[in-house]
This record gives structure tokens, C-alpha cells and sequence, in this order.
């Protein structure tokens, strides 16, 4: 049951709630919910995470490949029009496992802490030559690999956002 309390949103799951806004989890009595965190709504909420990631330093991203689950780290990552956006080289296999298998996790634990985030969603190879140039700016480790955008085998994944969880 998703639901609206003073411009938070909320989904139930018995007396816990779900906090969409700050991805936690709240205690409902007599249907009043109060999120002492936060009241960030909409478009920022991928600013928190994004946030998030980028304080771990490094984060992980899980694809498929054929059958097993493949996990390996990353460290640039970036966030335009509410979605994020992460690069690799089209001669890597988590490449060619995110182009066969768009549905992919993003996970990071924050150093010396036992805070995490867990995103899933789906990974679409993006052209658009304004966002991977975007990408080295905002990511400038990026650039000893990738010094410019027409660089060979320079390629940034669009990933849509479907499930946020910051524990």
C-alpha cells in the first residue's frame, strides 16, 4: 500500500513503514508516521543517493552473466535528469552483460560504518556525446583512460533508478 503523509511517501508493510524519502524504515501507530530525518521529495531523492554513493568512494555493480551473478567495483559515477550514470570500456564483459542483461544492482557500504545503499534498475548504453562529456568532467579519474569523448571504447550506461534502499 503506498500512501502520502505530509508530503512524504510512504509504502506499508504491517506496522513498519517504508520511507521513500529517506529510506528507512518508520514505526505507524494509529496510522501516524513522523520521518525525523528528512522531508526531501521528488527529483531529489536520486540526490541523496547519488550523495550516498558518492561519499562511499567506490561501489559495486552486479550484472548477469549467463546464469551467476558478476560483481565488480566502480568508482565514477554520476547523476543528470534523474538518473545515474556510470561509464566502462565496450571491451569489458560487464559491458557486454549489461547490453544482454539491462537489470542491474548498484551496492556501496560507507567506510567504517555499517551504512549501505542498494539501488537496482536498468542499464541503457547512452550516445548522447553531451553527457559522456558531462561524465569526464564530473569524473575526471575517467580521464586517464578516456581523455576525450570520441576516444575508442569509451561508453557510459544510463541506469534508471527502479528501487532505493539506504539501510
Amino acid at each position: 500500500m503506498m500512501f502520502t503523509y505530509y508530503g512524504l511517501k510512504y509504502s506499508s508493510n504491517g506496522s513498519k513503514i517504508y520511507c521513500k524519502d529517506c529510506f528507512s524504515n518508520h514505526e505507524r501507530t494509529n496510522n501516524t508516521v513522523q520521518c525525523r530525518k528528512t522531508n526531501i521529495i521528488g527529483g531529489k531523492l536520486r540526490m541523496k543517493a547519488i550523495d550516498f554513493i558518492k561519499d562511499c568512494g567506490s561501489f559495486f555493480v552486479l550484472t548477469v552473466n549467463d546464469n551467476c551473478p558478476v560483481g565488480r567495483p566502480f568508482g565514477a559515477i554520476m547523476e543528470h535528469n534523474d538518473n545515474l550514470y556510470i561509464s566502462t570500456a565496450d571491451t569489458k564483459n560487464v559491458y557486454v552483460q549489461m547490453k544482454k542483461h539491462p537489470k542491474i544492482q548498484i551496492i556501496a557500504l560507507k567506510n567504517g560504518t555499517r551504512s549501505w545503499i542498494r539501488l537496482s534498475g536498468e542499464a541503457e548504453e547512452c550516445l548522447d556525446v553531451g553527457i559522456k562529456h558531462q561524465m569526464l568532467m564530473e569524473c575526471p579519474v575517467l580521464t586517464s583512460h578516456f581523455p576525450t569523448v570520441d576516444t575508442p571504447h569509451y561508453s557510459v550506461f544510463k541506469i534508471r533508478v527502479e528501487h532505493t534502499e539506504i539501510c
